[in-house]
């Protein structure tokens, strides 16, 4: 049925729509929804038929774009007549609206002229002064209204560092406060300034030829702080009028730039963190049949980052897209139903479609929606909405329930990153290139996952080292070449106190600052109980170092215990560190197929498995578990990528039993044992209750 077709039925007093939206609210779930695309020109009827459209696929969550540059008509002369009816229209179906505020692109903004949206920040004192009095304008009008759910910052921030004048102002006090004299930056940077305000931008910080490292690590971490800076601006500006709406905003590109992001901060004045995933923007290193396991790894590095405060997929691909986008991308219902539910089973509080309906006009007119162009359901939406039925059926389930995660962590280095994209810019070959540490850290994450673990994804400075916990932990930490002294001091105290540390390829070769670190006594030395005496790419060392264009390390072992395959390990404390010094990681993601690095982490890791998790009796790379537990019941996905063959699964879970199939089929599955096999190109999704776990962890 189209439900623009019908005569519309007549809005009712807000009053009645604060009634209704109370009563049903106990009832509905504001867990899966999607982005209503708002233009000057519709009509009530038709933005009424939108929100309709979400109710009947159970659908309760709808992120709107609060458009200045559409709302402001004229110097203050405002329209608000399509986001009103919104609103309401929200509030008659019981949906909650996420309002994305856009603070830099109104008809006074002449720097952001000719666009509808950007992650820009704002370029100058002024243009920041305008968008307080748009930020106040929206807030005042929406702030009480029963159908607002949260305030979104604004879209997308993740802005390359641009010479603004705003951020030039702030760059000096930067400086300013880390080298208190001019004297002291001169004697960093190689230069002659007379005094910070003097200093401008260069593109020679940029790197290339013999360029000194520390102008250019100062300027992309000021960005980085610059960046929190202006979130925490805006978050201020909504909390002086509206104390009490949570606040949100949502981080692109995570497989690229995590590194520019110190999403850790942002908690601080964040109610909850979340992430925008398209995979044809966002997963340029995957294949399509990886695309749910790129969503499993975003979750994962966005659910831990996030901390205690919870975590949302604000984006995720709802539909085609014909221009935008790295390439052509019309999702199936396999693919649908397997993206959301690894969102949901990683923890996601909220999944958010982008979007249901089409822009008309402009960039993505005609793309990515899930209602068709006559405004009919189309089979991705559908899926989406059987899917949001089975989550409302369990809603108590799912209000309590937290991911299950294994004592495993994998660490991701910001420094490093710097590091190796001022350095790798332009290399062809894997090792030099500058995502060479992150590619080790999704090779990393792939290799346990697809042997039945569910790793955490952290910073290194979000990982707590010093924690006195129950319950050993491993951190592997894969060819982080940027690491402090103070981070290898933290990781000498985490293996004393009985923990395993991992380090691979040229983890730790220089500091923060790209000064060589080996040709000293380190911290390095006392961590690793190795020399390292040179790097070289060797032509063949063996099935474990098979170099697939990497280095490897010429080491003289100082205190630790060299295995035959060519690893060594060095105990301290209760505890220890291991040292593989060759790029194994990038070895494996060169060659999926090779078998030895996930068995070798496999084999270290198995006293670190939580006992809920399922075991996987086959090797696939790109399939994974995700779980789920509230206590009683557990949720149990498990994802086999489309590439031809099945995988089989076990559980060890005694005394457990199988409540309902959610998603998904299976081709085997013994009586009286919860052992199936999965389907290639399944997503499988059970309930099952009652676990007795093991006596040992």
């Amino acid at each position: 049925m189209n439900l623009f077709t019908k005569k519309p039925i007549r809005l009712l007093s807000l009053t009645f729509y604060v009634f209704l939206f109370t009563l049903y609210f106990s009832f509905a779930t504001e867990r899966i929804g999607a982005q209503v695309w708002l233009e000057r020109g519709m009509s009530r009827q038709q933005i009424d038929g939108y929100f309709q459209a979400l109710d009947k696929q159970h659908m309760h969550v709808a992120r709107l774009f609060i458009m200045w540059n559409f709302m402001e008509i004229g110097t203050d002369k405002w329209d608000f007549q399509v986001f009103d009816w919104a609103f309401e229209s929200a509030a008659k179906y019981k949906v909650g609206i996420v309002a994305t505020l856009m603070p830099n692109f109104g008809p006074t903004q002449k720097g952001f002229y000719y666009k509808t949206q950007d992650g820009a920040i704002a370029k100058s004192k002024r243009q920041l002064d305008e968008s307080r009095i748009y930020i106040q304008t929206v807030v005042k009008r929406y702030q009480s209204h029963p159908a607002l759910s949260n305030w979104m910052l604004y879209n997308e921030p993740g802005q390359m560092p641009a010479a603004d004048s705003l951020a030039i102002d702030r760059f000096h006090v930067f400086l300013e406060n880390k080298y208190k004299n001019i004297s002291e930056l001169n004697a960093a940077w190689l230069t002659g300034f007379s005094n910070f305000k003097e200093v401008s931008y260069s593109p020679n910080w940029s790197g290339g030829g013999f360029t000194w490292p520390i102008s250019y690590l100062d300027w992309q971490n000021f960005w980085a702080e610059h960046l929190t800076w202006y979130l925490s601006e805006i978050a201020g500006e909504i909390r002086k009028l509206d104390t009490k709406t949570p606040l949100h905003v949502n981080p692109h590109a995570l497989l690229d730039i995590p590194h520019r992001y110190q999403l850790s901060k942002w908690t601080e004045f964040l109610s909850s963190l979340g992430a925008s995933i398209h995979p044809v923007w966002h997963f340029n290193d995957l294949q399509r049949q990886d695309y749910p396991f790129g969503i499993s790894l975003v979750c994962d590095m966005v659910g831990s980052a996030a901390g205690n405060k919870p975590f949302w997929v604000t984006e995720l691909q709802g539909g085609h897209n014909l221009y935008t986008g790295s390439q052509p991308v019309n999702p199936t219902k396999k693919e649908i139903n397997a993206w959301l539910w690894t969102s949901i089973a990683s923890g996601a509080e909220k999944t958010i479609f982008w979007c249901l309906n089409p822009r008309t006009q402009g960039g993505e007119s005609g793309e990515w929606a899930m209602l068709d162009y006559k405004n009919e359901p189309s089979h991705r939406l559908i899926e989406a909405g059987k899917i949001a039925a089975e989550v409302e059926a369990n809603k108590e389930f799912f209000d309590e329930a937290k991911p299950v995660k294994d004592n495993v962590i994998i660490a991701i280095s910001p420094e490093t990153m710097f590091l190796q994209e001022r350095n790798g810019k332009g290399q062809n070959q894997i090792a030099r290139q500058q995502k060479a540490h992150f590619l080790s850290v999704m090779a990393c994450y792939k290799a346990l996952t697809m042997k039945g673990y569910q790793p955490s994804l952290e910073f290194v400075d979000n990982i707590d080292w010093n924690s006195k916990s129950a319950k050993a932990r491993m951190v592997i930490v894969p060819h982080a070449t940027g690491l402090t002294d103070k981070q290898l001091a933290s990781m000498k105290d985490f293996c004393n106190q009985g923990n395993t540390l991992v380090f691979s390829g040229l983890t730790g070769i220089f500091n923060e600052s790209e000064k060589i670190r080996w040709n000293e006594n380190s911290g390095y030395e006392a961590l690793t109980g190795v020399k390292a005496m040179e790097v070289f790419t060797p032509e063949n060392e063996g099935s474990f170092f098979l170099p697939y264009e990497t280095f490897r390390i010429k080491t003289e072992a100082i205190s630790a215990q060299k295995n035959p395959k060519g690893y060594f390990e060095n105990a301290l404390g209760n505890g220890k560190c291991i040292l593989i010094p060759a790029m194994t990681d990038l070895k494996f993601w060169l060659n999926s197929e090779e078998k030895t690095y996930p068995a070798f982490l496999d084999g270290l890791a198995k006293a670190f498995k939580n006992p809920l998790q399922a075991e996987f009796q086959s090797d696939m790379p790109g399939s994974y578990v995700q779980c789920l537990s509230d206590g009683q019941k557990i949720l149990t996905l498990v994802h086999v990528p489309a590439n031809g063959k099945s995988k089989k699964v076990k559980l060890e879970r005694k005394g457990e039993k199988l409540v309902k199939i959610l998603s998904g089929k299976v081709l085997r599955s013994p009586s009286g044992s919860l052992a199936f096999e999965v389907e290639s190109g399944e997503t499988f999704v059970m309930m099952s209750e009652k676990a007795i776990l093991p006596t040992k962890p």
